[in-house]
């Protein structure tokens, strides 16, 4: 089994989940890459995403499981000479367990770039010393709800925020933190939005996903 991280830019981040997974299937078939198929009724290759991505963001950091016996040295090439523009993959390592990235990433980072925010610092500077509540929609009503303890980091330069935000089963969707800065700044130009990193959470601390294509996790890579 194989393990990869992969970036999804450009146009291709409107490709809509689902999609995403049929690009994928068509790809390994031209890479002529061999992935193991389901049993049963209806089998499928098995690929193993994490949390799906909201539709229009760019994201360097989201990551796959796939059932294969390709060699981690060579399925960034293969893969990628037949990738579709904005779809490429940065990293490959063998496993022996799927890590089950749905289940366990559970933060996300972004680079937030709002055109002239570097001018409203005094109004970003307290944010994480305050409630941040926001109107929270469910099926059957609008409630107010505190997001403040799904924020782990706001940092700004100029005029780029880099946020990390809780992610997965308790989720802070970064187009609602977005819309609520615009209105407490009192500015309206969103120049880019960029999912940086993804983490999961070790002894009460926020480790990048990244890790796992290093020499750590043994119960995975069969070490």
């Amino acid at each position: 089994m194989l393990i990869i991280k992969f970036s999804k830019t450009g146009e291709a981040a409107y490709i809509p989940h689902l999609d995403t997974l049929r690009v994928f299937i068509r790809t390994l078939k031209r890479a002529e890459i061999d992935v193991k198929m389901s049993e049963g009724f209806n089998p499928h290759p098995c690929l193993y995403f994490s949390n799906p991505i909201p539709l229009g963001l760019e994201t360097a950091a989201e990551y796959c499981a796939i059932d294969t016996g390709a060699n981690e040295k060579d399925f960034n090439k293969k893969f990628n000479k037949f990738s579709p523009a904005g779809i490429k993959c940065s990293a490959a390592k063998q496993v022996v367990k799927n890590p089950n990235f749905a289940n366990i990433l559970s933060a996300a980072e972004y680079k937030i770039e709002i055109e002239n925010l570097k001018n409203k610092k005094e109004i970003m500077s307290g944010i994480l010393e305050r409630p941040f509540v926001l109107d929270y929609k469910t099926k059957t009503q609008t409630i107010k709800k505190d997001f403040r303890p799904l924020i782990y980091q706001i940092s700004q330069e100029s005029d780029t925020l880099k946020c990390v935000f809780s992610s997965g089963k308790e989720n802070l969707r970064h187009d609602i933190f977005i819309d609520e800065i615009l209105r407490l700044t009192n500015l309206n130009k969103v120049v880019s939005v960029l999912k940086t990193a993804q983490f999961y959470i070790d002894n009460n601390k926020l480790i990048n996903a990244d890790n796992f294509f290093r020499s750590g996790h043994k119960e995975f890579l069969g070490v």
